[in-house]
């Protein structure tokens, strides 16, 4: 059930156009993001503006390697050391087209709206007939009309975000595609997808954690569908039943090919992970090796430098819970408490005061799910509610969810949803951290919803079948 080729790119680029008005909220004379630059303003312009935050460190580390010169660790090279560069990479061959005559910004800003135009694309063309075409629409408004997409394409234009979650979007409706429509795939769409989802991961590191997730559950799936491997195990036939019968929606041959596509991910990510580790002496072979950044702010006293300006976000909320291990902390030298150590003490004070850790990441969710989601009443505002109803949805649906009807859906897009949520549990809240939970959120449940419709009607037709045989 695919859409008109035509009516799909005539659609998306009807949303694309809309999508304008999240990039330009001041008419043609907008300047850059939330400076005062045009934009007919250099890279080098652009780098020195934006400082020492996320766009000035992609920026700074691309105009090295497009200029053949080596990383001054001096300025603004804790990007290297911290997550990994694909943004930095995709801005290299931009800065090389600057000085032949193209404008960056526009480089910039018009290879990000090919690539959303790609996954609105792929989404309308593939999916919205199966979903239906109201609760199409209403994702396609939700997106354009949300924080999230005044964000990506016009706020934070020059972070991180906008190229990876596109790409991720991409990759996994793409996976999910070829899962339901196995006679029609082929292993080279597979390998394609895993491709654009292992540089997503190159772009923003916050997935890789799921890639791994996938990557060992689709391996375990593997190994309990494996009927000859079932046949030589000790277990009871009772128990091996029950497996099968967990399973059963669940053919071998996709779950062969969603393991082939987070394997390839993963082959993807493999150069960054050894140049991370040998070259730049990161944690060994993460995408991003921030744990131990994050691990010292949870427990920074509200006094300190970083408790006054990361407090804010709710970084520090293992000090506020526990303030007698905070202090222990504080009292000793900086190098007493590894990484590790600080991480687990966090963990144990969630165990010793759950009430004030909801309490107390409550207050600072709320306050940062989007900007100004309590004091103004504006249109990203009302958004942002909905897409709060929409976790909440989510999580409800999660919560009822059996092994026995598992879908492909659920596969891909639970252990994503799950990972998103455990992360957000310990870090601090910046509003941008949210949006590819927000967006994932919002597919998971209209993907979910016709599912059930699917599997709800596929059971009264057996019930019928069923009826019709007695008689």
């Amino acid at each position: 059930m695919i859409r008109n080729r035509w009516e799909s790119f005539l659609i998306s680029f009807f949303w694309a156009v809309l999508t304008l008005r999240c990039a330009f909220p001041n008419g043609i004379g907008t300047k850059i993001g939330l400076s005062d630059l045009p934009r007919n303003t250099t890279a080098i312009e652009m780098r020195e503006t934006f400082g020492s935050g996320d766009a000035g460190s992609y920026l700074e580390v691309a105009l090295s390697w497009a200029n053949l010169q080596p990383i001054n660790f001096d300025k603004q090279s804790w990007i290297l050391r911290l997550w990994s560069p694909g943004l930095s990479i995709i801005e290299v061959p931009l800065i090389w087209l600057e000085k032949i005559g193209f404008n960056f910004y526009w480089t910039y800003f018009s290879l990000l709206i090919l690539t959303w135009f790609c996954a609105y694309y792929m989404y309308w063309r593939y999916f919205s007939k199966k979903i239906g075409l109201y609760k199409s629409i209403a994702v396609f408004s939700l997106l354009v009309f949300s924080w999230d997409f005044k964000f990506i394409f016009h706020e934070g234009l020059f972070n991180s975000e906008g190229f990876s979650l596109a790409l991720l979007l991409i990759s996994l409706l793409g996976i999910l595609y070829i899962c339901d429509n196995q006679k029609n795939s082929k292993t080279t769409h597979v390998i394609f997808f895993g491709i654009l989802f292992g540089f997503s991961i190159w772009i923003r590191h916050t997935v890789d954690t799921y890639l791994f997730a996938l990557l060992g559950i689709t391996t375990f799936l593997l190994l309990i569908t494996n009927k000859k491997l079932l046949q030589y195990t000790q277990y009871p036939k009772s128990i091996k039943n029950k497996f099968e019968a967990m399973f059963v929606k669940l053919p071998r041959k996709k779950i062969i090919n969603l393991n082939l596509f987070a394997i390839t991910a993963l082959m993807v990510t493999v150069p960054w992970r050894l140049i991370a580790t040998f070259v730049y002496k990161g944690l060994p072979f993460q995408m991003s090796s921030g744990l131990p950044v994050i691990s010292q702010y949870l427990w920074a006293t509200p006094e300190s430098a970083t408790g006054k300006y990361w407090g804010p976000y709710g970084s520090n909320w293992a000090c506020k819970i526990d303030s007698e291990t905070c202090q222990k902390i504080a009292s000793q030298s900086p190098n007493t408490f590894q990484p590790n150590d600080l991480f687990s003490l966090a963990l144990q004070s969630i165990l010793k005061n759950p009430v004030m850790y909801f309490e107390e990441r409550w207050k600072y969710f709320i306050q940062n799910w989007i900007p100004n989601f309590i004091n103004h009443i504006q249109i990203e505002s009302f958004v942002g509610i909905v897409t709060l109803g929409i976790l909440f949805l989510t999580l409800f649906k999660i919560s009822r969810q059996k092994a026995s009807s598992l879908s492909f859906v659920d596969l891909i897009f639970i252990p994503l949803i799950t990972i998103l949520l455990v992360q957000q549990a310990i870090m601090h809240f910046e509003s941008r951290y949210f949006i590819t939970l927000r967006t994932v959120c919002l597919i998971y449940v209209v993907l979910k919803i016709q599912d059930v419709g699917n599997h709800t009607q596929n059971s009264e037709k057996n019930l019928v079948k069923k009826l019709e045989r007695k008689r």
